[in-house]
């Protein structure tokens, strides 16, 4: 199973993706338009296939909201989680 964890920020995403065997691949982009298709490239040519991979970021205030469709559409398996609930969890 391949993992894209995201942090959102309001000018920022901090991506990671972690792979079986693998070294976790980081790569940082602005969180506009253009940041997101640069994630996006990214991900080709780490060889991740859209399907196989599951995308999980925070709900941070508005800032999830564009890149969570854009991957959804490119047919990634997207999870939003409250991050409250992921430190009560811990």
């Amino acid at each position: 199973m391949v993992v894209l964890g995201i942090d959102v920020g309001k000018s920022d995403l901090y991506a990671c993706l972690l792979r079986p065997e693998l070294k976790p691949a980081r790569q940082v982009v602005t969180n506009t338009a253009e940041g997101q298709a640069c994630l996006q490239s990214w991900l080709e040519t780490q060889g991740v296939i859209a399907p196989e991979t599951s995308v999980v970021m925070e709900a941070t205030g508005v800032y999830w909201e564009r890149i969570a469709l854009k991957l959804h559409v490119a047919g990634y398996r997207v999870s939003v989680v409250n991050a409250a609930q992921i430190k009560f969890y811990a």
